[in-house]
């Protein structure tokens, strides 16, 4: 199973063009960035990112992987907001329910 925070990492990669950026983004350091990406390219067996003096760019491989990434990405921010909407919910009734019994409703 792949770390999500390695998927994180490759995202901002991605979206900043170079490490010292997406490293700063990220508030870690340039070594820890290259040693995330280096460990996600070990995990698929297969380099995701070419990187030249001018930046970084995608293989084949790391657009197949961004896909992915975006799509795990979004649905665990979705599930993260459905499960606090769900929570909100439980309290509102918890509040409503206390608030019916000082009341003498229930």
């Amino acid at each position: 199973m792949i770390n999500s925070r390695l998927l994180k990492n490759a995202l901002s990669l991605a979206e900043h063009g170079n490490f010292a950026r997406a490293a700063k983004a990220l508030n870690i350091s340039q070594p820890s960035l290259s040693r995330s990406i280096q460990a996600l390219e070990a995990t698929l067996g297969e380099k995701l990112f070419n990187r030249s003096h001018k930046g970084i760019t995608t293989t084949y491989a790391g657009e197949i992987m961004l896909k992915h990434a975006y799509l795990i990405s979004a649905s665990s921010e979705s599930m993260q907001e459905e499960i606090q909407r769900h929570l909100g919910i439980l309290r509102c009734r918890v509040l409503c329910r206390r608030c019916f019994v000082t009341l003498g409703y229930c």
